[in-house]
C-alpha cells in the first residue's frame, strides 16, 4: 500500500513558508526523498492561484535560500506539481 503525504502549511504565502518550509520541501524533491503522491497544502488568506507571479516569487525564493544551482527546472516542475492552494479566512464568520 503507498503512503500517502499531506503537508498542510498554515500561511502558505508568508516568510517562514517561502525562507524555511518550502525550500526543505523543495531540497526533498530534489533528493527524490517524497514519495509520488506527495502533496503540499498551502493556505492563505488572499488567493494565490499558482499565477505566473506566484511561480516567479517560489523559484526567486528557492534560488536565494537554497545552496548553489539546486533549483533544476525538471525538479521545479514537479515541485510546482504538488503545490495545492486553500483561502482560509479565520476572520470569517
Amino acid at each position: 500500500m503507498p503512503n500517502h503525504y499531506h503537508f498542510i502549511i498554515f500561511g502558505g504565502n508568508g516568510d517562514l513558508a517561502r525562507r524555511k518550509l518550502l525550500p526543505a520541501l523543495y531540497r526533498c524533491e530534489y533528493q527524490n526523498q517524497l514519495p509520488e503522491t506527495t502533496s503540499i497544502v498551502l493556505t492563505t488568506r488572499r488567493p494565490i492561484q499558482k499565477s505566473s507571479t506566484f511561480i516567479e516569487s517560489v523559484e526567486n525564493d528557492l534560488i536565494s535560500y537554497l545552496p548553489g544551482r539546486m533549483v533544476h527546472k525538471l525538479y521545479f516542475k514537479r515541485f510546482l506539481l504538488r503545490l495545492k492552494e486553500i483561502q482560509l479566512d479565520p476572520a470569517y464568520q
